[in-house]
């Protein structure tokens, strides 16, 4: 749950009604039992840890209004948990 409402706040702070709704449509996939299941198999501690970690330098670009850092952090965090879900 915190995990989607870093994102969904980010996403909101945007203001593009394209982006928001995007984001509502994967989400609306995130709710269903099959992702609940991926996810309980794919967040292990240290997957939460490091996803918390990278939560934070997101978070930390984002306040510093370093939107390249925000975006190179972002864009990492994402492929990590792509990949982490692949290895499945």
């Amino acid at each position: 749950m915190w995990d989607g409402l870093f994102h969904q706040t980010i996403v909101g702070a945007c203001r593009n009604q394209l982006l928001i709704d995007v984001y509502d449509a994967i989400n609306a996939v995130r709710r269903k039992a099959d992702w609940t299941a991926l996810k309980e198999r794919v967040l292990t501690p240290a997957r939460r840890t490091l996803t918390q970690k990278q939560h934070r330098r997101v978070l930390a670009a984002l306040r510093a209004r370093n939107a390249r850092k925000a975006t190179d952090e972002m864009r990492q965090h994402l492929v990590d948990v792509r990949n982490s879900i692949i290895r499945l």
